[in-house]
């Protein structure tokens, strides 16, 4: 038995170890961001925009481009301070 704190539950020690690891969600596509938030949107009774869809998911989907340039130039910084060249200017 484990003790429930809003959606989440926190199981007793057995439990946790008879448990597998969790793994990371898989990550939701912009457009299925956008298609869940149309389907609330529609289960409470507000009117569809097809250009608020569009945006929507634009937004999401250069968010996520984004997300990996940063992650790309994170990784060539560390590959740069790890060469860490004499005449190589830091910025």
């Amino acid at each position: 038995m484990g003790l429930i704190l809003g959606h989440i539950m926190l199981a007793s020690a057995p439990a946790c170890a008879a448990a597998a690891v969790p793994t990371a969600p898989a990550a939701v596509s912009a457009a299925e961001a956008a298609a869940a938030v149309r389907a609330m949107l529609t289960a409470a009774g507000l009117p569809a925009d097809p250009a608020a869809d569009a945006l929507l998911e634009r937004s999401l989907a250069l968010q996520a481009e984004l997300r990996a340039a940063q992650e790309r130039l994170s990784r060539l910084e560390q590959v740069r301070d790890r060469i860490a060249l004499p005449f190589y200017p830091r910025m």
